[in-house]
């Protein structure tokens, strides 16, 4: 990703950091936590689920960048870079949960959430380490670690990507989200028919129709980049404050606008349509994050700046550092420490999976691309002097 665009790296950190405080406050058995500042503005500290589709988002806009700024696709090369980039990372980490799963659960303690005993309680199987190392399966996500159902839809769509940037590229926007609108009804028809049941958190096969139009919108960002953030430059300092809490609004309280728009419910579940309400709040924090230098500013704070560096370790590590902590100290420390201590322990770990396995693997997939970049060079060559 091009360096001026850093600032999404601290956005992508900001949100894994509401997912983990969102699993922190789904551990006690009230969710005491969550239910009391749900109805506040610090609802956006344990947003977990916005958070999600703003990952997704921004995958289609970092993705369609380089595209549409004239860069060639090699599918192959795109498809390896992906796999090192998400699952050889993903593969580590589920291998270290599995392992820390029959070392250390106990099958559950019975004093905490439903929540937090769907997981590390599922009886281990053949059929389950296949499907996990797949991951692009209908995959049982709540046995080992329950984040990994957004990196199921992550490697599905990734694998079809030319066709999310063909929509993008050969449609004008207006178009290419109606595209995106369609997937998503398509989605729904299993919901409403059941063609296939989720093994986890929405990985049905379905699921991945309503979670790549957000692929789409992401990329519709990337080819209108510039319009956007001209027509965002000419707003007065009163517009841009409406258009950030605006954001905030649509982004932490989708059910606000499920009420607005309760007429088209017959044709919209609930579920998608507070999808769409709290994407238009991710799509509008991308935009201000992207324009505003203010908030460019902010956001570029080596501390913060740095946890986004991290956010992907992080997404994958925080729940296996909260099931272990909790089947280690519960009972003997209380939970608010253990709660801090798996914070701490969380941002430890996934600074060193960072840097011992992201980041190797990210230079092996850039090594890669080179080769191929250089092949490609000296075959054009031969070619140019075979002709004469």
């Amino acid at each position: 990703m091009n360096s001026r665009f850093d600032q999404l790296d601290s956005i992508r950190g900001l949100a894994a950091v509401t997912v983990m405080l969102s699993h922190i406050g789904n551990v006690s058995a009230t969710y005491l936590f969550s239910v009391l500042i749900t109805g506040s503005p610090l609802k956006v500290l344990i947003n977990g689920s916005s958070a999600v589709l703003l990952f997704f988002i921004l995958s289609g806009f970092v993705l369609s960048l380089p595209l549409v700024n004239g860069r060639e696709m090699n599918y192959p090369v795109f498809v390896i870079r992906r796999i090192l980039r998400i699952y050889v990372p993903y593969l580590v980490s589920i291998i270290i949960a599995i392992l820390l799963s029959l070392l250390l659960s106990r099958g559950g303690i019975n004093e905490l959430s439903y929540w937090f005993n769907l997981t590390w309680t599922t009886k281990f199987s053949a059929s389950l380490l296949f499907e996990h190392f797949l991951l692009i399966g209908n995959v049982h996500s709540d046995a080992f670690n329950n984040v990994i159902w957004s990196l199921v839809h992550e490697m599905r769509i990734s694998l079809l990507f030319p066709l999310v940037y063909l929509v993008v590229i050969k449609f004008n926007w207006k178009f290419s989200i109606i595209i995106g609108f369609f997937l998503s009804l398509f989605s729904i028809l299993n919901d409403t028919l059941g063609f296939q049941v989720s093994n986890g958190y929405y990985t049905s096969y379905w699921d991945t129709l309503h979670y790549t139009s957000m692929f789409i919108f992401g990329g519709v960002i990337a080819k209108h980049l510039k319009d956007i953030l001209g027509m965002y430059h000419k707003l007065t300092r009163t517009y841009k404050w409406l258009l950030l809490i605006a954001a905030f609004i649509f982004y932490n309280y989708p059910g606000i606008g499920i009420r607005i728009l309760n007429f088209i419910d017959f044709f919209y579940p609930a579920r998608v349509l507070m999808d769409y309400i709290a994407c238009l709040g991710a799509v509008l924090f991308i935009i201000i994050a992207l324009g505003s230098h203010k908030i460019t500013k902010i956001l570029m704070i080596k501390p913060i700046n740095f946890i986004g560096k991290i956010s992907y370790s992080l997404y994958l590590y925080h729940l296996i550092v909260l099931l272990s902590l909790f089947y280690l100290l519960y009972n003997f420390v209380p939970i608010g420490i253990i709660s801090t201590l798996t914070i701490l322990v969380s941002i430890f770990i996934s600074t060193i999976a960072y840097y011992f396995v992201e980041v190797p693997s990210m230079k092996l997939g850039k090594t890669i691309s080179y080769k191929q970049k250089v092949q490609k060079i000296t075959t054009e060559l031969n070619q140019s002097v075979s002709k004469v």
